[in-house]
């Protein structure tokens, strides 16, 4: 028979040497369950064994005082099964944000790597700058301006590039 050191010292304040029955157990058992209703917090003496055997011819029963024992120990299964459940759904809530904020990381992480990426890229090109047209009819070198024939100028001024002149395109602005 399994027997605890607590069912042992209670055995021997009852008087039992031997543990060797199942009569034996269920005295040491029916101590251990009245002691908590009869007031007392530990079988530690004759007197707690008197306690407990008033408690009982006061009319509570060994069975009665099982069944309670039993219905607290229902409640508090039960109690415990609704805190699994709960730690369950919590831990569900915290992989599934968990997962979310993974996710958010790593399409920062991917667009911080596209734009570095691209910015290295770029930064090995040149400024395509120039003054003339694209236009393949102006010859380089020019600037696309080609000289007059004649050797007067148009003068042109400040406000809208035209000023009167006595030569033959008057009116015209200065193409820049």
């Amino acid at each position: 028979m399994n027997v605890t050191a607590e069912q042992r010292r209670v055995a021997t304040l009852l008087g039992i040497n031997n543990i060797d029955s199942q009569n034996d157990l269920n005295q040491i058992n029916r101590a251990l369950a009245g002691s908590k209703p009869a007031g007392v917090n530990r079988i530690d003496s004759a007197n707690d064994l008197r306690m407990i055997e008033d408690y009982y011819s006061q009319g509570s029963s060994y069975e009665s005082g099982r069944a309670d024992f039993e219905s607290k120990l229902g409640q508090q299964e039960s109690y415990y099964q609704d805190m699994l459940e709960k730690l369950k759904i919590q831990s569900a809530q915290q992989e599934s944000d968990f997962k979310d904020r993974l996710k958010i990381m790593q399409e920062g992480f991917d667009t911080a790597q596209r734009t570095t990426l691209g910015n290295q890229t770029r930064g090995t090109q040149t400024a395509d700058l120039k003054l003339n047209s694209a236009s393949q009819s102006r010859l380089p070198g020019s600037g696309g301006f080609r000289r007059r024939s004649g050797g007067t100028y148009t003068p042109f001024s400040a406000t809208g590039f035209t000023a009167p002149n006595t030569v033959q395109n008057k009116g015209r602005t200065l193409n820049i």
